[in-house]
């Protein structure tokens, strides 16, 4: 049984009866929860929503989403009762949350999230006003498998960077999802060993906003965090701050054997030969290059490399590169990743839509051309 989509007017009767639905939902021995709540009241008049206490000790919920862009969701968590005790999935999708609970000094957050004793996955999406007071958002969840955060600036604001701060303490963490546009602070205090990494967000930060080498380097603390994945997927504007950051101190990645890695328009490939030559065991390879038609092509640093990275010697066996635009560091950069390869069996060039057919087809040509290092490599046009 589930509880689907609600919208809500300021009234305060409505709401009422939306505790009991809830109520009869959880005497009726409900697994899956959903709450969408939108309150359409002007600005100032909202209403918060009170979710019943029984929803707290529900022993059959086992998945539960509250989502509203414009309500807030109460509820009161004691610390003499075990909160969701079947709960494996939650999805928090608020403008706020306002949690109580009996004890004033506790963190309100850790006791939020501690609250839920098998959960596994845990989604989070909120939009961060960077004008208040810091909030420390402290998810301690030892069960944890997944974690995904969605972080976007309130009102539309790109131009700073969070004052607010994540720790995580999640030792048997195997996927992390980021998409943080306000450049937020995170800690990660276990180091898990995590297969599956994605950062992404900072795109829109960094189209009004240099951030400094200290806000940058909250980046780079997060990176060496997550050194210990399999797989590792970063945005075009984790790149792009992650190069502000950098100074030789690029952590290694001894178990990365899938890297995924946007060019952004301000550094383009400075970051790559780093990765290739501190990724020993790196076998797949995807490149996706930013559009960069409003900015002069000396923007971008050409692909250097003193020494052969080894992973390209002995282990890549598959590269990608997507949305290029046939510029002459693209087609070095193509050069160098296929004479170098040696055990290369599949090399994949994807063009953006706006190029003319003759130009694709040229390009097409003189890459097939280049020097290849591997016999067994095919090259293919998509």
């Amino acid at each position: 049984m589930g509880l689907k989509s609600f919208s809500f007017r300021d009234d305060t009767e409505i709401l009422s009866r939306v505790a009991l639905w809830i109520c009869f939902a959880i005497d009726h021995k409900v697994q899956n929860l959903e709450i969408d709540a939108d309150n359409n009241t002007q600005v100032g008049n909202w209403l918060p929503i009170r979710l019943p206490q029984s929803i707290l000790t529900c022993k059959t919920l086992v998945k539960l989403k509250l989502c509203s862009s414009n309500c807030d969701f109460e509820f009161d968590i004691l610390d003499s009762v075990v909160c969701f005790p079947s709960l494996k999935t939650l999805h928090v999708e608020v403008a706020t949350l306002h949690i109580e609970v009996e004890d004033l000094n506790s963190n309100l957050m850790q006791k939020f999230f501690r609250s839920c004793p098998v959960l596994e996955e845990l989604t989070i999406r909120v939009d961060i006003e960077l004008n208040e007071n810091v909030m420390t958002f402290d998810i301690t969840v030892p069960t944890l498998k997944t974690l995904n955060i969605y972080l976007l600036p309130d009102c539309n604001v790109n131009d700073h960077v969070s004052i607010h701060k994540f720790v995580v303490r999640a030792h048997n963490l195997e996927q992390l999802y980021i998409d943080d546009d306000t450049l937020a602070c995170f800690v990660m205090d276990e180091t898990p060993f995590i297969s599956d990494v994605s950062l992404d967000g900072c795109f829109s930060l960094l189209s009004c906003h240099e951030p400094s080498k200290n806000e940058a380097n909250r980046a780079m603390v997060l990176l060496r965090a997550i050194k210990n994945t399999k797989f590792l997927s970063l945005s075009e504007g984790v790149m792009g701050v992650l190069s502000f950051a950098f100074d030789g101190n690029l952590p290694t990645f001894p178990n990365l054997i899938r890297l995924e890695a946007g060019i952004d328009a301000y550094f383009g490939w400075k970051l790559l030969p780093h990765f290739l030559n501190n990724s020993a065991n790196l076998e797949v390879l995807l490149l996706k290059k930013e559009d960069v038609d409003d900015l002069p092509l000396d923007r971008f640093f050409y692909f250097e490399s003193e020494d052969v990275p080894s992973c390209l010697l002995l282990h890549v066996k598959e590269i990608k590169m997507i949305c290029m635009m046939g510029d002459l560091d693209e087609l070095e950069v193509m050069r160098y990743l296929l004479k170098n390869s040696k055990v290369l069996k599949r090399f994949s060039v994807a063009f953006t839509g706006n190029i003319d057919s003759k130009i694709k087809k040229y390009l097409q040509h003189q890459i097939s051309r280049f020097p290849k290092g591997s016999n067994s490599l095919e090259v293919e046009f998509c």
